[in-house]
């Protein structure tokens, strides 16, 4: 019996052996007929504005699984420059899985399940958000690059681990953003010819992205900053990000001579950012920022100015004027802040010492900021302590079919004394008593100018003058009275013998200086 079945034996070792070889031969035909599909279509493609190229491509049909080494992508020469947006990826290695090759083959229809990239290094140069990108000076979008062999490409998942991305913009000194441990998963992607029409570059169901550790600098390296932890999910629709820090590169007393103008120096910390998205995918594909909800946990802010240099002649432009001039959507429903504190120090010109005012439990509300609803109205809502102890309340609207604005203050009880710290550099004075019982102010503007209200309720005013040049003394005085309560802290009292006095407002707009 046992010589009856060697024949058999050795059969099925032959019969086993043809098929692992034809397997093989199938394997490798099926390889090089893959690497022909894609130099026609990624290396050897002049419609597409980049240089595709790899190495080491395995294949193995039985799997459905397909890799590739030493994978890099970037710009052809004559899209190198400015102002076009330009990506360099490598990556030591592409793993795709899950390819339907029947589909491959009959059908003209690219389908895989996950394409894995092990630590690409991606960097974007000419970077620039000032201005609006002319997309059909760069014809790339996913399916430029398929089109040629294949009708549709659909991934069921995408996933980076551990990429490290780099954004520079025109000069990397005026904007350099670091992203050096990215971790990133979209699902359900799709590229046909609807890309074309529709301007975007892939669609897909969901985004998961996960960045840790960025950093960077702009305005010609004065400024850094850093995120310790970004989180985004398509799924809710939601940004979180832990904290935000944005501080100056040089000391505050050097910052302005570096500049070589007025200008502020500003050191800013946010936390706990959550931001709520209406549509997400506008923001994703088409760079639309469309915002149902802003929360920030807390802020702190410092802003130091230096007046011993010339003043900017830029102008300040009220928010109609700047969101029109905006090269994107933009459209945010609602900003909260629960907690601020911030201080404000300014060197008056020749002096050495700093006057300051502080604002702090300051908590409010921004709506309807956009640029796409034009007959909106942006309004603020804030309320906090000046100097630590009186109380302020503020509201001011400004509609977006026209550059003018609308405010309403009001401060309750404090002691007036608080304000020497503010006004020391202002005017040699001293106010060495007096208690304001409340103020409120009405104001309405425009680009150019203002009309409104003050109404100083105060008592027991007693003001010393530093100088020992009487002939100023009178200017002086008169000044700080303007300073104090525009012109109308006359009396040492208001009201006084039952008359109430109201100053009115009328002044021209700083518009080098101020927003207001």
């Amino acid at each position: 019996m046992k010589q009856l079945y060697k024949p058999y034996i050795k059969l099925i070792l032959i019969v086993a052996a043809g098929l692992f070889a034809l397997a093989f031969l199938i394997n490798e035909y099926a390889k090089r007929y893959i690497n022909v599909k894609l130099k026609k279509a990624l290396v050897n493609n002049d419609s597409v504005a980049y240089l595709i190229g790899y190495q080491n491509l395995s294949v193995n049909v039985w799997t459905g699984y397909a890799g590739v080494e030493d994978f890099y992508l970037r710009a052809k020469e004559k899209y190198e420059h400015p102002p076009l947006n330009t990506i360099q990826l490598k990556t030591p290695s592409i793993h795709i899985s899950g390819i339907n090759l029947l589909k491959i083959l009959f059908s003209n229809s690219l389908e895989v399940g996950t394409i894995y990239f092990d630590s690409p290094s991606i960097t974007i140069n000419n970077v620039d958000s000032t201005e609006e990108r002319d997309q059909s000076k760069l014809p790339f979008n996913l399916y430029d690059l398929i089109k040629k062999e294949f009708s549709s490409l659909h991934v069921e998942a995408l996933i980076i681990k551990n990429g490290n991305i780099k954004l520079i913009g025109r000069d990397s000194a005026n904007l350099l953003i670091l992203l050096p441990k990215v971790n990133l998963k979209l699902t359900d992607i799709g590229a046909d010819s609807a890309l074309t029409s529709a301007k975007s570059f892939l669609t897909f169901s969901q985004a998961s992205l996960t960045i840790n550790n960025l950093s960077g600098h702009f305005l010609n390296g004065l400024y850094d900053f850093s995120v310790p932890e970004f989180n985004f999910e398509s799924r809710n629709s939601s940004l979180r990000i832990d904290s935000f820090l944005i501080q100056p590169t040089l000391d505050k007393k050097v910052f302005a001579k570096k500049v070589g103008l007025q200008t502020d120096c500003i050191q800013l910390l946010l936390t706990n950012l959550v931001v709520q998205f209406s549509n997400v995918y506008d923001l994703i594909l088409h760079q639309k920022i469309f915002i149902n909800k802003m929360d920030i946990e807390s802020l702190s802010l410092y802003d130091y100015w230096d007046k011993n240099f010339p003043r900017s002649q830029v102008r300040q432009a009220l928010p109609k004027t700047v969101l029109a001039s905006l090269p994107y959507e933009i459209d945010i429903r609602e900003i909260t802040l629960k907690s601020a504190d911030i201080l404000y120090e300014e060197l008056a010109k020749g002096s050495t010492e700093t006057g300051s005012i502080s604002f702090t439990k300051v908590n409010g509300r921004i709506r309807n900021i956009s640029n796409i609803n034009m007959k909106d109205t942006i309004r603020i809502h804030c309320s906090g302590y000046m100097l630590n102890k009186a109380l302020l309340t503020a509201d001011i609207l400004f509609p977006l079919s026209q550059d003018r604005f609308i405010a309403s203050l009001k401060m309750e009880s404090f002691d007036m004394k608080i304000l020497n710290g503010m006004i020391k550099n202002f005017v040699p004075v001293k106010i060495k008593a007096g208690i304001a019982k409340s103020i409120s102010m009405y104001c309405e503007a425009n680009d150019h100018s203002g009309i409104g209200t003050l109404t100083f309720k105060y008592s027991g005013l007693e003001v010393e003058v530093l100088s020992q040049d009487k002939a100023i003394d009178k200017f002086i005085m008169t000044r700080v009275k303007n300073f104090i309560a525009n012109e109308i802290v006359l009396e040492k009292d208001n009201p006084r013998k039952g008359v109430l006095r109201i100053g009115k407002i009328d002044y021209k707009r700083d518009k080098e200086r101020n927003i207001i």
